[in-house]
């Protein structure tokens, strides 16, 4: 496995890496077509959603450095403090930075496809627990409240930007 440092942050890059992008263009580019002709969204953005939501799987799935086995238990904020500790992280470091724009690009991209902040907030809630869950049961992962709201938060930010650009322009039909 790569260690990958950006701006001395760990950026799980490896080989999983490129098989998830490899395998995650192949599966967008057979569901774009029919997802676009039973919705009507627009088709461009459409594509853009698919790849980049395959791109940030690649990026989130892959092994990690923890040594310790993982456990679903982490992400579950069970008492006060380990909720006022995931909140108190938001405003920390470069690596939470990164994690509040992590899910901005794809929450745009759908808003823009189907033309409704609703579904890119729904995502941008979804999503992040969607993958704190799954990195729970991959080696090397660990769940991350911390990352579930800063995700969650930078996503929804995002839908709501969005929403309100298409509000005062909207996007010709795809």
């Amino acid at each position: 496995m790569d260690h990958v440092y950006l701006f001395q942050v760990y950026v799980p890059i490896s080989w999983w890496t490129g098989l998830g992008l490899l395998l995650g263009g192949a599966v967008s580019l057979l569901l774009w077509r029919p997802l676009v002709a039973r919705t009507g969204w627009h088709a461009g953005w459409t594509l853009t959603s698919l790849l980049l939501l395959s791109s940030t799987l690649a990026l989130t799935f892959g092994p990690g450095l923890q040594r310790r086995p993982p456990t679903l238990l982490e992400c579950l904020p069970l008492r006060p403090y380990t909720l006022r500790h995931a909140i108190a992280q938001l405003a920390g470091d470069l690596e939470n930075s990164l994690n509040i724009l992590m899910l901005a690009p794809v929450v745009v991209a759908v808003v823009l496809a189907t033309r409704r902040t609703s579904y890119g907030a729904l995502l941008a809630l979804a999503l992040p627990g969607l993958i704190e869950i799954t990195q729970s049961q991959i080696p090397g992962r660990v769940c991350s409240t911390a990352d579930y709201l800063a995700n969650a938060l930078g996503g929804v930010v995002a839908a709501v930007l969005t929403g309100a650009v298409l509000r005062r322009r909207p996007v010709s039909p795809g």
